[in-house]
């Protein structure tokens, strides 16, 4: 209810009655109803967390107890086994950058944890303390205040690592190649307003004869393969500038970093192909959905304010569409986790804003 608050006009006014309940319901009174019994609320930094643990007190309300703790693993085992001896059944965290983690992958095996969405909580007054902050999350999350995000289970975290590496790969790929036009603008050579691409074969080989040393024009169109030698007359002329030594460097060391960044697509591609396995055939079934891929979906070019591209459907699959290159880390999730109207928000960033409805793809894979 706060939640949904938040974003219409009235939120600090529902704000207020929400803090006046709770007062109402620590104080003894029965306004609100106490949804969780034991519960931790955690406040996560770099180098240190503040756990706040709320339990029943021995005659009446309810008690507190604050602990601070470094993030190593062996204080996250510390504050693990302090949070069993409390007998704590549900914690809850904000999604603080990556720092969220460590802690995270540590308690979600021996109790219930939820991330929760950081842009949920900052607007909230009157907490000027990391100490503070903890408490207010343990507040929240007894009288049942909080949405929990999705997080995947470990198999899914790890095929979204690998799929999100790949789109840096490809960025790095992409800056590279521009690099190379800009060098070669420079040395007045305007392969790139004939050739395609750079890239291909007969650019690469051009590039390559001009950095062992030749620089006539013509001998370098002559190189020109397949449909390339239709243009051999504008390569000449393409080729005709002042490329000198200092750009055979550059172009060198380009190309191998490019190399280098293929050879390493290759490769993350062969592993990111065995992880997808054992969900073959859950991502063979939302490929059948019109547009969807295994990279990626048709979208518009039209862009959302995080950079995304949007898939043109709505709803049942939003998700594919946020972050193309972890799609398929991002379809093994929607078949593992995704139920009949069930939210599944999920950004980049950890946080949950994408909402998911019914869709027979979607219950196919997860009957599947």
């Amino acid at each position: 209810m706060l939640l949904r608050a938040r974003g219409s006009v009235s939120w600090q006014r529902a704000l207020r009655a929400a803090l006046a309940a709770m007062a109402a319901a620590i104080d003894g009174r029965s306004l609100m109803e106490v949804m969780f019994e034991r519960v931790a609320g955690i406040d996560i930094g770099k180098a240190s967390l503040t756990v706040c643990v709320r339990t029943p007190a021995a005659r009446r309300g309810r008690h507190s107890e604050t602990r601070t703790f470094k993030t190593t693993t062996g204080s996250l085992r510390v504050m693990r086994d302090w949070l069993v001896e409390h007998r704590v059944t549900i914690a809850a965290m904000e999604s603080t950058s990556t720092y969220w983690k460590a802690p995270f992958y540590c308690l979600e095996d021996v109790i219930q944890v939820w991330l929760l969405n950081a842009a949920h909580m900052k607007a909230v007054p009157g907490r000027k303390t990391d100490v503070r902050d903890a408490e207010w999350i343990a507040q929240l999350l007894e009288f049942g205040l909080l949405q929990p995000s999705m997080v995947p289970p470990p198999p899914i975290r790890q095929l979204r690592m690998l799929t999100r590496y790949r789109v840096q790969l490809m960025g790095d790929r992409t800056r590279e190649a521009t690099r190379l036009e800009m060098m070669l603008e420079d040395a007045s050579i305007k392969l790139s307003s004939v050739a395609s691409s750079l890239t291909t074969l007969s650019a690469r080989a051009m590039l390559q004869a001009m950095i062992e040393g030749e620089r006539d024009p013509l001998v370098l169109s002559e190189m020109a393969k397949g449909k390339m030698r239709r243009k051999i007359p504008d390569l000449a002329q393409a080729l005709d500038g002042h490329f000198d030594e200092h750009h055979a460097r550059m172009a060198k060391t380009i190309l191998g970093r490019l190399d280098m960044v293929e050879e390493s697509l290759t490769e993350l591609d062969q592993v990111i192909a065995a992880k997808c396995a054992p969900w073959a055939h859950q991502i063979g079934l939302l490929q059948t959905i019109p547009g969807v891929g295994e990279k990626g979906c048709a979208g518009d070019r039209r862009r959302d304010r995080r950079g995304h591209v949007p898939v043109p459907f709505g709803g049942s699959l939003g998700c594919l569409g946020r972050c193309w290159g972890c799609a398929v880390g991002q379809v093994v999730s929607v078949s593992v986790t995704a139920g009949r109207g069930r939210s599944v928000r999920e950004t980049c960033d950890g946080s949950n804003d994408e909402s998911m409805s019914d869709g027979s793809a979607v219950d196919q894979a997860r009957g599947a």
